[in-house]
This record gives structure tokens, sequence and C-alpha cells, in this order.
């Protein structure tokens, strides 16, 4: 049902009753699926009298889980983890310069404008994180490729340490507003490789390299925390 689009979100699903007596299986069966979807963020499961078995939207969680874990396993660093987002975004940036519609360039207007009032208020570097992530996500959506948003969007918390931590401490925020708007006058202009490349610079200048020889050496954390 969920896999072939016949869900909206929010829609109730019905209850563990409605399930057993519609596909006939045991009621062991349909709790142990119930917790798989659950847990991949596609149903959400309310007791009571009001509540039953909705179904939900999923979010990147368990990609973010998967890259995690896969990490762990197979030796991935830190740096190995900035250089897969850095090629990633500059490809989607050359996308969004070929793509983006207007509904597209005016979100990434607004995300910079937001990130110039964040300069303007108290020196609250955590909100600037956040707008700096959103921006980023933002350039993702506009290449219109949902592949990339979900991976873009599963590097969310690598991207947040980025701004929150970057190589160049000193001259971070008025930098950033310059950059970023260095990149939208190239996506605006349609010029995928001025835009790639504005990208790249920027994501390079704003690497983390003495924070991820830290951690290359330190035992292995939560990446996306």
């Amino acid at each position: 049902m969920v896999s072939r689009g016949r869900c909206k979100p929010g829609e109730r699903l019905g209850s563990e009753q409605d399930l057993i007596q519609r596909y006939g299986v045991s009621r062991a069966v349909v709790r142990e699926g119930l917790r798989v979807l659950e847990r991949d963020g596609l149903v959400t499961v309310k007791p009571g009298p009001s509540g039953g078995i909705f179904y939900s939207l999923p979010d990147v969680e368990p990609l973010s889980r998967f890259i995690d874990l896969y990490g762990a396993v197979h030796d991935v660093t830190p740096d190995d983890l900035v250089e897969a987002r850095m090629e990633l975004e500059v490809v989607t940036t050359r996308l969004a310069a070929v793509r983006a519609d207007e509904d597209d360039l005016a979100d990434l207007e607004r995300l910079n404008g937001e990130w110039m009032e964040c300069l303007l208020g108290a020196d609250d570097t955590d909100a600037q994180a956040r707008v700096n992530v959103r921006f980023h996500i933002a350039l993702a959506r506009a290449a219109h490729n949902p592949v990339f948003v979900a991976f873009i969007d599963a590097l969310e918390g690598l991207l947040y340490e980025t701004a929150l931590a970057p190589e160049h401490a000193d001259r971070r925020s008025d930098y950033v507003v310059c950059s970023h708007e260095y990149i939208l006058r190239h996506v605006r202009g349609r010029d995928a490789d001025l835009a790639g490349v504005a990208m790249r610079h920027h994501l390079e200048t704003f690497r983390p390299r003495r924070l991820l020889k830290t951690e290359a050496l330190a035992p292995r954390t939560h990446w996306t925390a």
C-alpha cells in the first residue's frame, strides 16, 4: 500500500485488527511489519481510542543511520565524507544553474537574506549554521533530482558542523554572504560551469581541515548527530 503510493501523509491505515483481517496474517506478523515501517518513518502508531496506524512521509534519518553504520564497518573517515559532500554539491549546483525555476531562486534569495539578518542580530552562530544548512539543501532541491536531495539532507549534520567550525572563522560571516551571492549570481545566469567552480571554492574555503585531522585520530563518533 505504502510503496505503491496508495496512501497520503496523515491518512489512517486502520488498526492492527483491520490489517490482520485485510491481509489474513497473524498479529505477530502485523506487529513486526509495523515495527519495521515505524522504524523507517513510514508509519506512526498511536495508541488509544482515537489512535491507529497512520501513514507518514519518511525522512532521511534511515539513510543517515545507514551511512553511519556503513562508515563504521568500512572505516570511512570524516575526510571521506567531506570529499563526497563536496563533489555532490558541485554537481547539484551545476544542475541547479540549468534547472532552477523562479520559486527555487526566490527561496535561495530569501535564505541568503535570512543569513544577513542573523549577522545584524545577536552573534548567534547556531542560527547562522541552521540557515547555512537550509541554503545548501535548497540549492540541492533546485537541481530537481530527489536522490541528490536525500543524500545532501542525510549529510546535514556534516554541513551543520562545517558551518559552526569553519577553517577561516575570522572572516566566516561576511564571506558566507558574499560567497553564497556569488554562487547565486551564476545560478541565476544559467552558467553551470561557473556555478560549479563557485561552489567548489566556497566549500574548499570552509573545509574544516584541522577539525577533521583531529577527528580522524580520535575514537569514532556518530557523524550525523
